[in-house]
């Protein structure tokens, strides 16, 4: 791995090349206390590893509005190079800085046990068992607009193939509640793009939706149980979900916007994700776009969801960087730059 960095911002920050930038690629071994739920999964399968950050990093043309950095720097300035997570002064600036996203039922860390990037989510099962026997009826009902994709949607429900794959997720907050339990908050994040209103074989599934189903899934399986409507929901009380975006974006719901020259042309009224967030704060939104989870949630279980869904903003990350004492000086004003060169800054 060559130890420069074609941006200069990213040269200053990583001297060495952005090796300290590993653990968030690594995946957790074996007796370091890590969540056998995420990490017996194969979550690291897929997604861009560090060199591909680097490759992209070093690409001109993509690197200025590349949403993966934006992403890792904000994390970077949360957790460094993850070394002293135990510090009390880190998890307690972890809890302070979710508990307004999450007003209604905020994590609690009692420890940090690591962050990481491109997290790979397997395969949900439940929903794959439900669009085969139930949306597709086991091939007699294939429909899609496309006809190619409505040949191979009757093909796979009838070799019980995958009509979707596993999910990409940005980013991964996982520690320790006080009762001892492993807990984590499930991070899609977006920087100028809109989530994604499809994929490949149900064209009426959005992202965030599919990332709460998927997180939902994961959470909730039991060992070894080979049919997928076994489910331990105790475990649906150890995730939280959150959008990650500027600050512009952020609907009255969540808190608000952050004020810009853009205000007057509605910046929350511009993405997808303004709408689905809205409507999942209220669990009939959520239900009606997860409905292969009916029989088996209580009316509490759906209350206890959508109060574990909130909006992030990589402003209000740059506040608490900004109190960082783990943060060198010099780590501080470079990321402070780096934010401010993309108006991340908390007043623009």
């Amino acid at each position: 791995m060559s130890d420069a960095f074609v941006p200069e911002e990213l040269a200053r920050l990583f001297p060495d090349g952005g090796r300290r930038l590993m653990p968030y690629f690594d995946v957790p071994g074996p007796g370091v206390g890590a969540d056998p739920r995420i990490w017996a999964q194969g979550s690291r399968e897929k997604g861009r590893s560090l060199e591909e950050y680097r490759k992209q990093a070093n690409n001109p043309k993509v690197y200025p509005h590349d949403e993966p950095w934006v992403t890792m720097i904000s994390l970077y300035g949360l957790f460094g190079d993850q070394s002293n997570l135990a510090e009390p002064t880190r998890f307690k600036a972890l809890n302070n800085l979710l508990e307004p996203v999450f007003p209604a039922s905020p994590p609690v860390f009692a420890r940090i046990t690591g962050a990481h990037v491109e997290v790979c989510l397997p395969e949900n099962k439940l929903y794959q068992k439900y669009l085969r026997e139930k949306v597709f009826d086991n091939g007699s009902q294939a429909y899609h607009l496309f006809s190619d994709c409505q040949e191979k949607i009757a093909l796979k429900c009838e070799t019980k193939g995958s009509l979707e794959g596993s999910t990409n997720l940005d980013a991964l907050i996982s520690g320790v509640s006080a009762e001892g339990r492993h807990i984590h908050v499930f991070i899609e994040a977006k920087f100028h793009s809109d989530i994604s209103y499809s994929v490949m074989y149900v064209p009426v599934r959005n992202q965030i939706a599919r990332n709460i189903d998927c997180a939902m899934d994961l959470m909730t399986r039991v060992p070894g149980a080979r049919n997928p409507e076994k489910r331990d929901l105790s475990g649906l009380g150890d995730a939280w979900f959150a959008l990650l975006t500027p600050g512009i974006f952020r609907t009255q719901a969540y808190g608000g916007p952050v004020v810009s020259p853009l205000s007057p042309l509605q910046p929350i009224r511009s993405r997808l994700y303004c709408y689905k967030m809205d409507e999942y704060r209220e669990k009939a939104g959520l239900r009606a776009d997860l409905p292969h989870w009916e029989g088996f949630l209580s009316e509490s279980d759906w209350s206890g969801v959508v109060s574990r869904i909130g909006w992030l903003t990589f402003e209000d990350i740059g506040k608490t960087i900004e109190c960082a004492s783990w943060m060198t000086d010099a780590d501080r004003d470079e990321i402070r730059r780096f934010m401010k060169s993309r108006r991340l800054e908390r007043n623009p």
